[in-house]
């Protein structure tokens, strides 16, 4: 009976396809960072239930930047991230403030996500620059987080350690993987690192549904 036979040949074909998609996302990422190519520059490249995605981009719009799963958090990922950030903070709505702030995560799989501070006339819908890059994850389907990096600093001056408020803390522990970092930077070379527990110690959490 050919029947079977093809079923088997098409499931062999289409696993071939998938672990060929999943080597090429990596090889892709790994040039990038060999390269130091300017990642800013790519909107995405993820891997959704096995299924490659690359969008590119002329100008300095990014949305979801790459997936890789086994990512390491190593001094030049983090000067990735940063930069994402400060050219996130450009994008800051603060007319009343003129404090920009820009932040970069990272989700366990390794997809980045952007955000900067929104400011309203009502000051009470403002939105911070974390939870701004953490809803824009969780909307994209991502709930694990691995690390944050956060810059901030008025509009016209340098870049100093600007740290989460108390919402933005409980809402990156809300997402947070138990060995999330979080970055607090002025600029690539100066940095600190903190995990939740040390800005938000007794995290008040409640049972999730499974």
């Amino acid at each position: 009976n050919p029947a079977p036979t093809m079923l088997f040949y098409i499931i062999c074909r289409i696993q071939i396809v998938k672990t060929l998609l999943t080597a090429f996302n990596r090889i892709i990422i790994c040039i990038f960072f060999y390269f130091n190519v300017p990642v800013f520059y790519i909107i995405g490249i993820h891997l959704i239930e096995d299924r490659l995605e690359i969008n590119l981009t002329a100008g300095t719009d990014f949305h979801i930047i790459f997936n890789m799963n086994g990512f390491e958090l190593t001094e030049q990922k983090i000067n990735q991230l940063v930069e994402l950030a400060l050219r996130a903070r450009e994008r800051a709505y603060v007319p009343y403030s003129h404090f920009r702030v820009g932040a970069c995560l990272m989700s366990k799989n390794g997809t980045l996500y952007c955000g900067c501070n929104i400011e309203n006339a009502g000051y009470t819908p403002t939105n911070c620059a974390e939870r701004t890059a953490v809803f824009k994850a969780v909307s994209e389907g991502c709930r694990k987080l691995s690390a944050i990096v956060i810059v901030g600093g008025l509009k016209n001056g340098e870049c100093d350690y600007t740290y989460p408020c108390g919402i933005c803390r409980q809402v990156i522990a809300e997402f947070a993987e138990h060995d999330c970092v979080i970055v607090v930077a002025k600029n690539k070379q100066e940095y600190r690192m903190y995990s939740v527990e040390e800005l938000l110690p007794e995290t008040f959490h409640l049972n999730k549904e499974k």
